[in-house]
């Protein structure tokens, strides 16, 4: 299988893990951490951008779609947003989001469906 293919040889689908955490293991803050140099998110961002470019669903947890579906929308349009926020809100409100729970009943988000 090779970096750039959404798929295995076989076939299947691929599962992607991408999250920001720092070398010891903590959580890096979301998104769109801070960098001390504008090279260094620059950086950063181009290989979060490399990583999603095969992407072709989220797998999401309850609780992590409430927090995006209230947040990532009204970035794309916030002029305190960043070029990253802004680019981000609108790539993940097109892609597919499957959110994987008991709980909801329903989903409303755009391009989003529940699974149990």
């Amino acid at each position: 299988m090779t970096e750039h293919t959404g798929r295995a040889g076989d076939g299947t689908r691929r599962v992607i893990l991408l999250i920001g955490m720092t070398l010891d293991g903590y959580n890096a803050g979301g998104w769109t951490p801070r960098a001390t140099r504008a090279e260094d998110q620059t950086e950063m961002f181009d290989e979060v951008w490399r990583h999603l470019e095969n992407v072709d669903t989220f797998l999401m947890g309850r609780v992590t779609f409430e927090l995006w579906q209230r947040h990532w929308p009204s970035l794309g349009t916030a002029p305190s947003s960043s070029v990253f926020e802004n680019k981000f809100s609108g790539y993940i409100d097109g892609i597919q989001k499957v959110v994987y729970s008991h709980t909801p009943d329903s989903v409303s988000w755009r391009n989003s469906s529940s699974s149990t």
